[in-house]
């Protein structure tokens, strides 16, 4: 029960960190705010609440999972936000590093955009932290096949623990 605990702290952290530095910049930008900053760091912040909120679901129906519910969607432009959120929320961590996104804009199919964000921000953040502050590269691959879709996320950090590669689809994995 602990761990899941811990894992349901580390989840709901992302986005309420994120919606954090957002109102603290908006705040100590308030005078001289650009309304396009303004706008785009709103929807920063409603983007993150809807991952909180996807969370609180998804631990409600962790004991009855449902049917996954998807919708036609770029996937660039989720791998996209996903990046920029790992940027905004990770400045220090993420200052340098590289990325490489190799996805065509407009690279649409069948999935759940919020889940499938969710689940990059993990995977970058990850990446971000196993750099430990120094220099590292993050690549995405998208392919599209004629019926499949093969995402590829790779970084130069070192990999996962040899002790923890047969727990990595559990939920809420500790560190």
């Amino acid at each position: 029960m602990g761990i899941f605990i811990s894992g349901v702290a580390h989840e709901l952290n992302n986005p309420l960190t994120g919606m954090s530095l957002t109102l603290q910049s908006l705040l100590n930008n308030l005078t001289s705010i650009d309304p396009d900053f303004f706008r785009k760091r709103l929807d920063m912040m409603k983007e993150d609440l809807t991952r909180a909120a996807m969370i609180v679901t998804d631990i409600i129906s962790f004991a009855k999972p449902d049917r996954l519910v998807t919708t036609s969607a770029d996937i660039y432009e989720t791998i996209q936000k996903a990046r920029e959120n790992v940027i905004w929320v990770y400045p220090v961590l993420s200052k340098n590093i590289s990325w490489e996104i190799l996805c065509e804009p407009r690279t649409t199919f069948q999935f759940n955009p919020v889940k499938l964000e969710r689940l990059f921000i993990n995977l970058f953040k990850n990446s971000l932290q196993a750099f430990d502050y120094g220099e590292g590269k993050i690549r995405v691959e998208v392919r599209k096949t004629r019926n499949m879709v093969h995402i590829i996320v790779e970084d130069n950090a070192g990999g996962i623990p040899d002790n923890l590669i047969d727990k990595i689809f559990s939920p809420f994995l500790p560190k």
